[in-house]
């Protein structure tokens, strides 16, 4: 079974560029008066009610601060008035095969929520729809050159080409904060083995030569010294979160 909507394949996969510019209102009135009555009302209302039924879709794939194009979900209560008011008519194609007309709006002067569903539906039913997206800095409507990948979900959130330096910030000092907690929990582990009366050391360079013999392959990255090792001076930075780390282990050990 196919679906026809009077768009050829090529229109389908190019439908989500043509949506993204009306949105970001890179799209003149004369290409919406092909659709629309030729009224500035009529137009704001039609790209209203379009740019919500797009948010909506958009922000179901997203998860804190995850996004997964492919899990989006469509509001069903409008699409299901709609295909009500402007119901599906099936065909037979010349080759044998069931074919589901969408029907349109014909008229110019239908109700500006019809026409934005029908678009809607129209983006739906494009191959290339998880291409578009949005900016979490600015809200500006983003094309991706490509489609994303099924299987991998978009980290640390979605940023126009303006904003995405920022971005790259923000995911590099995230990275770095996770690799703190990795190593002030295995600071943790040696900070109860210590003992003043046995060692010659300060607690903190003490720990940091035991930290050296169990430490991942990013460190040299991390630490950023000429051995690419811990030093007493990090574990005295971080003594307090240390210290906090090895106290939670304390008592998970006795609640145990």
């Amino acid at each position: 079974m196919k679906i026809f909507d009077g768009w050829t394949t090529g229109g389908k996969e190019r439908f989500p560029e043509i949506v993204w510019g009306t949105l970001n209102g890179t799209l003149g009135r004369g290409f919406l008066n092909r659709f629309l009555t030729d009224s500035r009302d009529i137009h704001r209302a039609f790209v209203a009610t379009l740019r919500g039924l797009v948010d909506r879709w958009i922000e179901s794939g997203r998860r804190d601060d995850l996004d997964n194009p492919f899990e989006r979900t469509a509001p069903k209560r409008e699409l299901a008035w709609f295909m009500a008011k402007y119901p599906p008519v099936a065909k037979l194609d010349p080759d044998g095969r069931m074919v589901i007309h969408i029907q349109a709006p014909m008229d110019h002067r239908a109700a500006a929520q019809d026409h934005a569903l029908y678009w809607f539906a129209m983006l739906l039913d494009s191959p290339t729809r998880e291409r578009l997206s949005k900016c979490d800095k600015c809200g500006e409507y983003i094309l991706r050159d490509r489609m994303p990948r099924m299987d991998h979900s978009i980290k640390r959130g979605v940023f126009c080409k303006k904003h995405k330096g920022k971005a790259r910030a923000r995911s590099m000092a995230s990275t770095r904060e996770n690799r703190t907690d990795e190593l002030v929990r295995l600071a943790a582990r040696y900070w109860p083995e210590w003992n003043s009366k046995k060692v010659l050391q300060t607690r903190s360079k003490w720990i940091a030569a035991r930290m050296n013999g169990q430490l991942p392959v990013w460190a040299g990255e991390y630490f950023q010294n000429r051995d690419g090792t811990a030093t007493g001076r990090w574990v005295t930075e971080h003594r307090q979160d240390i210290e906090a780390e090895a106290e939670r282990r304390k008592h998970a050990t006795r609640k145990n």
